[in-house]
């Protein structure tokens, strides 16, 4: 059982102890009438604790007044027979040789005694360790069945006592964190106490690789690995608990595949020795479980100081698969802190969840006629390389494979009959676009880049919306069109006819050239006989 340490309530300036019990006082002015009752009010700003209900338990009756900013009780009674053998045996735990009166008032008197004797040194924020005799007071009283139950911001009318204030059931809620026990003593003027704890919260980012930090969003081609990043926190009342169940679970998209070879566990920078955790993962689950974070060891096993400002961060690479959505759509990855919610329980609570998003695109070419735009191109060859890459400059020079992930060899993208070649998965950047083979009868266009910009970098939160652009430099040929709606790049390239002259009109030319030669010849040799002849 996880064990609750004592966040004790000094409601007055002058007590050593939070409960502030006269043994042998006559007062100076009148007692509180028999019977009388007083106001507390417990406040609860943290987290969604505003909504959680407390438990107050009545430890001794008495009469209470106000002197000097103090309270102060007299004629001191047990609340119950119950509460009596609860606190008794608490006091017994601490110190074997106590010996309980047989008389009820004496028991009361001394019970009050031990309790001011062995409580010290407190004021109103301290939150006593979970080893103290105010923990394990309160431990043995929590739960005893007769109790009123209080609403955080709301006055609730008490008979006049000494009483324990812890948080009632909070098994499996959201965004609320039972607090450690508040000792008060209600009577005389209305009290007021504050909760003491804090409800934990989680945030996770991710990291596009040329970013100087970590974000809501990024972008990414098929394949690409990408850092993410989990922080958490924990409950300022950390010490109030014996063990401290804490686990991240993520939910990753379909589209994600995470590399668990990358896990690592820091807390406050130290890393953590992955025996201290253990590593559950299925399609779309992960979760990295501490049984006791106040348990955890670093890599040289030495134990690792985990203190109520502790924060714990969980880091690991993933990437988008062929199930990843295009765009608007994105492959966001969900994940909540499950944790030790309160001190005297095993309940466990969860944070509100937190996420990011990893954003891929669909880039579509479409090849036309440049003087007939209603007639598409078939069979006109591409190569997509990586001129200056979105993530990390590794990458350029790369090629843009089949399937939208990088390699170092060329692929070829073939226009179909309709003119169009597609690759999906694809991440922002700088490419440079080559027709390596044009239709038949064709002149390919000039090499030319195309530039896709998001603004998953600038993104505040994952729920901002996507914008997407694109441009071309190169070639007048080629218009380029972005949908951030649907995330679609569209480049379409128009090529010029080859207009060489036909070779008939030269052929015809030289057949009456050579023909009329022949004549000139024939006419020149018959004329030579008709000249040798004349002169014979």
């Amino acid at each position: 059982m996880e064990h609750k340490g004592i966040a004790r309530k000094a409601v007055t300036a002058g007590l050593a102890a939070a409960m502030a019990l006269s043994m042998a006082f006559t007062p100076a002015v009148a007692l509180a009438a028999p019977g009388a009752t007083g106001q507390i009010t417990v406040t609860a700003d943290s987290g969604d604790n505003a909504s959680t209900k407390y438990s107050a338990y009545q430890i001794f009756a008495g009469d209470v007044v106000d002197k000097d900013g103090s309270k102060t009780v007299a004629n001191i009674a047990w609340a119950n027979d119950s509460v009596r053998t609860a606190v008794v045996n608490a006091i017994k735990a601490e110190d074997s040789s106590y010996a309980d009166p047989t008389d009820a008032s004496a028991s009361a008197q001394q019970a009050a005694e031990f309790i001011n004797v062995h409580i010290t040194g407190t004021n109103n924020t301290t939150i006593l360790d979970n080893a103290s005799f105010g923990n394990k007071l309160a431990d043995a009283v929590d739960g005893i069945a007769d109790k009123t139950t209080v609403t955080p911001g709301t006055a609730a009318s008490l008979p006049e006592g000494y009483y324990l204030i812890v948080t009632a059931d909070v098994n499996g809620k959201v965004d609320q964190n039972g607090t450690s026990p508040i000792f008060a003593i209600v009577g005389g003027s209305a009290v007021t106490v504050k909760e003491k704890t804090t409800v934990p919260t989680v945030e996770k980012q991710i990291k596009d690789d040329d970013a100087a930090n970590f974000g809501k969003a990024a972008s990414s081609e098929l394949g690409k690995k990408l850092d993410y990043q989990i922080t958490g926190t924990v409950a300022s009342n950390l010490a109030t608990y014996n063990t401290y169940y804490y686990a991240f679970k993520d939910t990753p998209s379909a589209g994600l595949d995470i590399d668990q070879s990358t896990i690592h566990v820091t807390i406050d920078g130290t890393e953590v020795d992955p025996s201290s955790y253990t590593v559950a993962a299925t399609p779309g689950s992960l979760s990295v479980e501490f049984q006791d974070l106040k348990a955890a060891k670093n890599t040289k096993g030495a134990a690792i100081s985990v203190n109520a400002t502790s924060k714990v961060v969980l880091t690991y690479q993933a990437s988008l698969n062929a199930n990843s959505v295009i765009a608007s759509q994105d492959n966001p990855n969900e994940v909540h802190v499950e944790y030790s919610n309160n001190p005297n329980t095993d309940q466990h609570g969860f944070t509100k969840p937190d996420k990011v998003k990893d954003y891929t695109y669909k880039l579509g070419l479409v090849k036309k006629d440049k003087q007939n735009q209603s007639r598409a191109l078939s069979g006109a060859k591409f190569t997509l390389q990586v001129k200056n890459a979105d993530n990390t400059s590794g990458d350029n020079g790369k090629y843009v494979q089949a399937d939208g992930s990088l390699g170092n060899t060329a692929h070829e993208f073939t226009t179909g009959t309709d003119g169009t070649i597609s690759v999906d998965h694809i991440d922002a950047g700088t490419y440079t676009v080559k027709e390596t083979v044009a239709p038949k009868g064709y002149e390919p266009v000039s090499d030319f880049d195309v530039t896709i910009t998001d603004n998953t970098k600038d993104m505040s939160t994952a729920d901002d919306a996507l914008t997407l652009s694109a441009a071309s430099t190169g070639s007048q040929d080629v218009k380029t069109s972005a949908d951030a709606n649907k995330g679609t790049v569209t480049i379409t390239v128009s090529d010029v006819k080859n207009n060489g002259l036909p070779l008939t009109g030269q052929s015809g030319l030289m057949v009456t050239v050579l023909v009329g030669g022949a004549i000139v010849a024939a006419s020149a040799t018959a004329m030579a006989k008709r000249k040798k002849s004349a002169k014979e």
